[in-house]
């Protein structure tokens, strides 16, 4: 008996100072495909932080982040909880009909206010353009009847409504899509396996939308409607480890518009003349299909002026052969031809997280020229792109989960 008890204890402790070793000598992950997230890195020290307790958060992270073999251990746990009847696995619910839903982390209100202030302040110091916030919901709020019995979410639509009270400037608009997505919840609007809103869902709030921004959406009509994979394992699979969940089906909405967009990519100095990267659908990520995923800085020029000239020119040639009318056309035909030479090109700055990229492609049917900004890697000066770059239409886009965690929206004070 004691000497079970010693081989035991002694196969503990190798085990202990093995993963001890392992992860002493592991290199650190900047990023966790499986998750498609960043990950901790080694937090700087100083007394400031300690004290503050910031240091102490930091680095619990940094260790649970860069844990050796991390994925193989959330398995592990997934499939023990499972067994134990655990309503949730790594903050993942496992819901009915086969879907998995996020399980927010506690809600650091003092963020949330932190987060409003920026943007405010922010809206202040920019009160020539045109400020719109876009805050969207999670799966786990609109599709809460999928929920296990007993699951206690924090209430998304409280969070929502505080947001949208705590934005005051004048020149500052809120985009409540929360009822729109609510009237589809029993569509195809969020993936099953990943965190994201669905194309179809992204394609409502590009509608809502419309009203604020000032375009007229296109009726999904005039879109054709393409599944370019069914096999998309999401960030949500990868995070609750759990086993026999059948996969996604991604769609995209090409325009019959046929609208062309020269995409650029800053960090990684690349163009390209699709909105699409269909190589990604190779890998883990499936969802970088769109935009190629994350990146600090995206820019998309389109043919969009050019395509509504040549409308319009064509619009002419049948006015001319009313002649009937040939009067009153002759007229609108002159304002529309000055309208053309006096017309701006239609910009819009989005500052966004990767929500945003299954929704910016219906916005080149309207825009000239958009900039994406995600404020986790872009370090430039805001202000002065803003300028640089003759902006004058904004667009906020989160979803709850990551703007009541994110803190990288400080970096809209005035440097």
């Amino acid at each position: 008996m004691k000497l079970h008890k010693f081989f035991l204890a002694f196969i503990t402790v190798f085990f202990i100072i093995g993963m001890f070793v392992v992860n002493m000598f592991s290199k650190d992950r900047g990023f966790s495909e499986s998750e498609n997230r960043v990950l901790q890195s080694r937090p700087s020290f100083s007394f400031e932080k300690l004290k503050s307790g910031k240091f102490t958060k930091e680095y619990e992270k940094y260790i649970t982040d860069q844990f050796s073999f991390r994925d193989f251990w959330v398995g592990i746990k997934s499939s023990t909880d499972k067994l134990l009847d655990k309503k949730d696995n790594n903050g993942v619910y496992l819901g009915k009909d086969g879907y998995l839903l996020e399980k927010p982390e506690k809600i650091d209100k003092d963020n949330i206010m932190d987060n409003i202030n920026y943007i405010n302040e922010f809206a202040k110091n920019n009160s020539k353009c045109k400020i719109n916030f876009l805050l969207a919901p999670n799966s786990v709020k609109v599709l809460e009847e999928k929920l296990p019995q007993y699951a206690t979410p924090e209430d998304e639509e409280k969070i929502i409504s505080e947001v949208k009270m705590g934005l005051k400037p004048k020149n500052i608009k809120f985009v409540d899509v929360y009822e729109e997505l609510k009237n589809h919840k029993n569509e195809y609007i969020y993936y099953k396996t990943d965190h994201h809103w669905t194309t179809l869902g992204a394609y409502y709030a590009y509608e809502k939308l419309g009203y604020t921004l000032g375009y007229k959406p296109l009726p999904i009509s005039d879109f054709n409607i393409e599944k370019v994979t069914d096999n998309f394992y999401g960030t949500l699979y990868s995070k609750g480890n759990y086993r026999d969940v059948n996969p996604d089906s991604i769609e995209i909405f090409k325009s019959k518009k046929q609208i062309d967009c020269n995409v650029s990519y800053f960090d990684n100095k690349r163009t390209s003349n699709n909105i699409y990267e269909f190589n990604n659908l190779q890998k883990k990520d499936k969802y970088s299909v769109f935009l190629d995923g994350n990146h600090d800085l995206v820019t998309i020029k389109t043919n969009l002026q050019n395509l509504n000239n040549t409308s319009n020119t064509i619009n002419n040639k049948i006015i001319k052969g009313n002649k009937k009318n040939i009067k009153k056309y002759r007229k609108k035909r002159k304002k529309i031809l000055k309208s053309q030479n006096k017309k701006e090109v239609k910009k819009l700055l989005v500052m966004k997280d990767s929500y945003a990229h299954s929704l910016v492609p219906f916005l080149t049917n309207h825009y000239d020229e958009i900039y994406m900004v995600d404020l986790r890697y872009f370090n430039d000066n805001v202000y002065e792109y803003i300028k640089k770059n003759d902006i004058k239409d904004i667009l906020f886009l989160y979803n709850v989960l990551t703007f009541t965690k994110e803190s990288t929206i400080s970096k809209l004070e005035p440097q």
